[in-house]
């Protein structure tokens, strides 16, 4: 499903923005490829295991 947008797409799903007379898609969680793939592209360095280890802590404190 994540490598066929044309079957499975996220088109028409989580229009809130409609509710306040907006038009724009909360990206990347509404978008499909190609603007979802860029985005994932330069967000995944910034996620990746070793990065999220080291900040267990200080999220874990953020979350109590």
């Amino acid at each position: 499903m994540l490598r066929d947008a044309d079957n499975f797409t996220k088109n028409g799903m989580g229009k809130w923005t409609q509710n306040i007379g907006e038009t724009w898609l909360v990206i990347p969680t509404e978008a499909d490829p190609p603007i979802h793939t860029g985005y994932c592209k330069a967000l995944n360095s910034h996620f990746s295991p070793q990065k999220m280890f080291a900040m267990m802590e200080q999220v874990r404190g953020q979350a109590s």
